[in-house]
């Protein structure tokens, strides 16, 4: 990384000004995006938005063209949360990076799928609350590649919401880093995920019965995610899991090892989660977090085995268990992250 040094000259009161706006002037390019990148690392991640950057590009048409010219390097996106919002960004900013954000109501359904015509251009989709007609309706109109999304977020908020089709971006997301997915039930994800090889978080949370996964093919498709730090799954009831789980093949002799997996929670029955974690293994791993469903007739007897085998917590720094009216939660650590760090119950109920 390239550093810069500039060289201060004590000024008169009356030079100052003059002095200061020459100072700025002699930068190159490189310098003033490596000096706007601070700035956007001094801001929490969540407020740099459009109010930040739209107010540097109001300073002087230099800075104005160098945010323009390279959007990539200082992280620029237009914000669309509503029809409104959309219409306007899209009308007076340049071609710049798109992010579809927020909770739409009845009025701004029709202005977000406007928006996901912009597919070239749409780099994140985070959309909360939304109702199965609106999941439906989205999930049909992003039926066609989107070449630069590297995040995909979709919470539904319906009783029973409808299954996401295998058809979603065109079934392939090369760029994609980000999966998240609230009551969205994807029983096609694994073949998704063949073209996700770059993915780096996977949080499946409230999974119904429509969008189950075996273990074992849930094993398969982690195993080819080489770059994954982050997995969260969880399910919305013990009605998620098919009445012949007890019964699946006995986990293979040699594990799949996934080499960046750093934290892995789990939430649903102890069945699910012996046979997940009798086949894979994570080297890395400084977070296990664990929410079972009560069973009062059931054990794991397979879990002291399952955590002794991962070499960082073969002397945990830290281990909580809690019991509460219709769950168990175990949590570890290696000592190096805080138990606790990450949301519970992971959107499950008892």
């Amino acid at each position: 990384m390239s550093s810069y040094v500039l060289d201060l000259v004590p000024v008169t009161i009356t030079d100052r000004c003059r002095v200061g706006r020459s100072a700025v002037n002699v930068l190159s390019d490189d310098a003033l995006i490596y000096i706007f990148n601070f700035y956007r690392q001094d801001l929490d991640s969540k407020s740099w938005s459009w109010h930040e950057w739209s107010a540097l590009v109001h300073v002087c048409q230099r800075w104005r063209h160098i945010i323009f010219a390279w959007p990539n390097n200082l992280d620029v996106r237009i914000g669309c949360r509503s029809k409104t919002a959309a219409a306007k960004a899209l009308d007076v900013w340049p071609a710049l990076p798109i992010t579809i954000a927020g909770m739409p109501n009845s009025n701004d359904g029709d202005g977000i799928i406007d928006v996901l015509e912009h597919r070239d251009r749409i780099v994140g989709i985070n959309l909360w609350g939304l109702t199965g007609v609106q999941l439906k309706a989205c999930a049909t109109s992003m039926q066609e590649p989107f070449p630069i999304l590297h995040t995909l977020s979709l919470r539904c908020n319906a009783k029973i919401p409808p299954v996401i089709s295998d058809m979603i971006l065109g079934g392939s997301a090369p760029r994609l880093r980000r999966i998240r997915l609230q009551r969205a039930p994807f029983p096609t994800l694994p073949k998704f995920l063949l073209s996700t090889r770059g993915l780096v978080e996977l949080h499946l949370k409230g999974i119904p019965s429509t969008g189950y996964i075996s273990p074992d093919v849930m094993a398969i498709s982690l195993a080819m995610l080489t770059r994954l730090r982050s997995v969260s799954i969880s399910f919305q009831s013990r009605n998620s899991f098919p009445n012949n789980l007890t019964t699946q093949s006995p986990p293979p002799p040699t594990c799949t090892v996934l080499p960046s997996l750093t934290a892995f929670m789990f939430g649903g029955v102890s069945e699910y989660i012996e046979a997940l974690m009798g086949r894979i293994d994570a080297p890395l791993l400084d977070v296990l977090h664990l929410v079972f469903f009560y069973q009062p007739t059931s054990g794991i007897p397979q879990l002291p085995q399952i955590i002794h085998r991962i070499e960082k917590f073969k002397t945990p720094d830290k281990a909580h268990i809690t019991f509460h009216d219709h769950r168990a939660e175990i949590s570890l650590t290696s000592g190096c992250l805080r138990v606790g760090w990450w949301p519970s119950p992971l959107g499950i109920q008892g």
